[in-house]
């Protein structure tokens, strides 16, 4: 006896011919030929209640259904985007915060870059900052710094920040230079020393 292999796209679109196959003869499994769903993906194929891969083989022992499984693409959105920071030379202990959320709750995985403009030119790879924070580097001198973070997740397409621009300026002559004694009016120095003998 014969029997027929049809393909049922599930959620998915497009046709699959049928497969005509001899009664307790194997057939692999092939590759799935139907569109699947908007932020969706092939899972597996399922034949009466139980799920399989492309390639595996099933006994024919029947008219048999295979039925395209699908499942969501995972996506990452951004939670809190890259904002520009001012900083002072010498005086830095601000960070650069990027979060995003998977759909599928799983962790992302952080990797932030240091360039040369807002346009990502000559990115560099900064070694070991894979958390959703960088501390912005300390050692900055007076000028202005590019950065910025890429999120991924396993399955999900990878997601950039914005460029933050780090404008690192001087601290002004006036606040470094504390030694000078400064010409205030008599009776607020009479109280100021009333207030350190108190």
């Amino acid at each position: 006896a014969e029997y027929t292999v049809s393909f049922n796209a599930g959620d998915g679109s497009g046709k699959m011919g049928s497969k005509t196959v001899n009664a307790g003869e194997t057939y692999t499994l092939p590759e799935c030929g139907f569109t699947a769903p908007d932020t969706y993906k092939f899972k597996a194929w399922e034949v009466g209640g139980t799920e399989y891969a492309v390639g595996d083989i099933i006994t024919v022992t029947g008219n048999t259904t295979v039925t395209a499984v699908w499942e969501e693409i995972p996506a990452i959105s951004i939670a809190h985007e890259l904002s520009n920071q001012g900083v002072k030379e010498g005086k830095i202990i601000e960070s650069l915060i990027f979060t995003v959320s998977v759909s599928d709750g799983s962790t992302p995985i952080y990797q932030w870059y240091q360039c040369d403009d807002a346009d990502k030119n000559n990115a560099r790879m900064l070694d070991g900052e894979t958390q959703y924070s960088l501390d912005i580097p300390k050692s900055l001198t007076e000028g202005k710094y590019y950065f910025y973070a890429i999120a991924s997740a396993e399955g999900a397409e990878s997601v950039s920040s914005r460029v933050a621009t780090v404008t690192v300026t001087r601290l002004s002559d006036t606040a470094s230079v504390s030694e000078e004694p400064i010409s205030i009016d008599p009776v607020y120095s009479g109280l100021a020393q009333e207030l350190v003998a108190a």
